[in-house]
């Protein structure tokens, strides 16, 4: 049964009211000009070329950042599919790359997407390591913008691309063997974790391979306890001393984001569910197309305590409102919030 839009109620405008003046706006400024006839400008390409880099590459390295990515001349690329589909993807993915659901590049992102599949036949017409950063790709666009694809179907793609390119020895003792299967890992279990779908993919021990002071090698051990809080039998409270060491604040807002939802989620408190909210809420977060389903998890979570409304319902409101604009999906979360946050439906609760 479709769910019914609940009017906006009064509480919900006073909850928004009274966040609103505290909340810094971003101050990422766009170039003025996007585009350039059928061409991306100059001052667009270093824009988004920086956004994906802090945002994506550090966290998901796909391949090694070669110098000429940030060079804009049609020479630089001539005929190479794989380079004008990568091009243009990475410009598409971080066009979402914009703090806090920022809408303002969407179309532009479609539209640089079109530009990329136009290659993407050619590109993955082999078995190779290039087919295999190609669908990756794919995957993280899928973290933006479910509509163009199936992540799951594109994870699926890719383990199988992994296993046969590792069964023929292409990868062995390549630099990008750790990072692609760490970076599998995590997409796989990123699903499972805010889907609540078990994983069927093993952990991966990175103890001793990785060092962790690396964004890719600290997102992988993050889900790594997720896989284990999944699959483990006990119901007993995990060890969350790891959560407790200071991140660096120059990392990208995924690793920080995905470190306050492992914390929810094998020690769900009072205490981690506000401070994942606080986390969405932070001037430079970046949503994908889960932070609803990790909001709506805290904000059910701190209701059913009988927690003070007031200190989680507008930080989960505003999360879920920006959520619903690019994904109209949201808005039944966010529907489903207003209705059992009324006034008094949670009085019924904790009557």
């Amino acid at each position: 049964m479709a769910m019914i839009p609940c009017p906006r109620t009064s509480y919900q405008y006073e909850a928004l009211s009274a966040i609103s003046n505290d909340e810094p706006s971003p101050t990422l400024e766009l170039p003025i000009n996007f585009t350039n006839g059928s061409s991306v400008t100059s001052e667009m390409h270093t824009f988004l070329m920086e956004r994906y880099f802090h945002v994506i590459h550090k966290v998901y390295p796909v391949f090694d950042w070669p110098s000429e990515f940030f060079t804009v001349t049609s020479q630089t690329y001539g005929s190479n599919r794989f380079l004008l589909y990568v091009r243009a993807m990475v410009y598409s993915i971080a066009c979402h790359c914009l703090p806090k659901n920022d809408l303002r590049l969407v179309l532009l992102s479609d539209e640089l997407y079109r530009h990329a599949v136009a290659h993407a036949e050619d590109v993955m017409s082999q078995v190779s390591v290039e087919a295999l950063q190609a669908v990756l790709l794919l995957a993280l666009r899928c973290l933006f913008d479910p509509r163009k694809g199936s992540l799951g179907q594109m994870i699926a793609f890719s383990k199988s691309l992994m296993t046969e390119l590792a069964s023929r020895g292409v990868l062995e003792n390549s630099p990008l063997e750790l990072p692609l299967r760490c970076m599998l890992s995590c997409l796989d279990n990123l699903v499972g974790s805010a889907l609540d779908r078990p994983s069927g993919r093993p952990e991966m021990d990175v103890s001793q391979t990785l060092d962790l002071s690396n964004q890719t090698a600290f997102l992988t051990s993050q889900y790594q306890e997720q896989w284990k809080y999944r699959n483990s039998c006990t119901t007993e409270v995990q060890d969350t001393a790891a959560f407790d060491k200071p991140v660096d604040q120059n990392w990208s807002p995924i690793t920080h984001t995905a470190r306050c939802e492992t914390r929810f989620l094998v020690d769900t408190t009072t205490k981690s569910a506000l401070e994942l909210l606080h986390e969405y809420c932070r001037p430079n977060t970046i949503f994908t197309v889960f932070t609803a389903h990790w909001t709506y998890k805290a904000a059910l979570w701190l209701y059913q305590d009988g927690g003070a409304q007031i200190s989680w319902y507008p930080l989960a409101l505003r999360t879920l409102e920006r959520c619903s604009l690019k994904w109209p999906e949201s808005g039944a979360l966010m529907d489903s919030l207003a209705h059992m946050s009324s006034p008094r439906s949670y009085a019924e609760n904790i009557d």
